[in-house]
């Protein structure tokens, strides 16, 4: 938990939006942003606290929440990349513009990782634990990859984006 300091740098949250970055998109970023997090918060939630219930019960819920988390994925991918925010950081922070193109190389990645979970959730529907681990394994992917924009995010434009992680 981070502690009250008095050099406590403003966060996104709290209306501190990159010069350049339209208000409208960083404030769709970080609705996105939050969701998202809610959404892995509710899966690991599941995957950690055992249930009474079937496991095809279970597959179909975890598909259901899947396909949720996929689609608001999605779209905050959208907004990173055709919203000009990854573009932004370039134009900021030059010396970035590889890791950029590899984070943008990750969407892809990511996508096609939550589309075959959801593939596993049709044709496995026994396999729970099998499919635990793989949700568990693009979970820990996707928070490498959020820290890895953070670092860059930080880089460019000096602020804390509050992941509340």
């Amino acid at each position: 938990m981070r502690s009250q300091e008095s050099n406590h740098r403003p966060t996104l949250g709290e209306g501190q939006f990159p010069q350049g970055t339209s208000h409208d998109l960083a404030v769709e970023i970080l609705r996105e942003h939050k969701l998202l997090h809610a959404i892995i918060r509710g899966l690991q939630k599941r995957l950690e606290g055992g249930t009474a219930a079937s496991p095809i019960t279970v597959v179909q819920t975890l598909r259901g929440e899947l396909r949720e988390f996929r689609d608001h994925l999605q779209r905050h991918f959208d907004l990173e990349e055709q919203g000009g925010f990854l573009d932004d950081i370039v134009v900021r922070l030059p010396t970035a513009a590889r890791k950029i193109e590899l984070l943008r190389r990750e969407h892809e990645t990511i996508l096609a990782s939550v589309d075959e979970l959801l593939d596993f959730c049709t044709v496995e529907m026994t396999q729970l634990n099998n499919l635990c681990m793989r949700v568990h394994e693009m979970i820990s992917n996707l928070k490498r990859h959020e820290n890895v924009e953070h670092e860059l995010i930080q880089a460019a434009y000096c602020l804390d984006i509050g992941t509340g992680d």
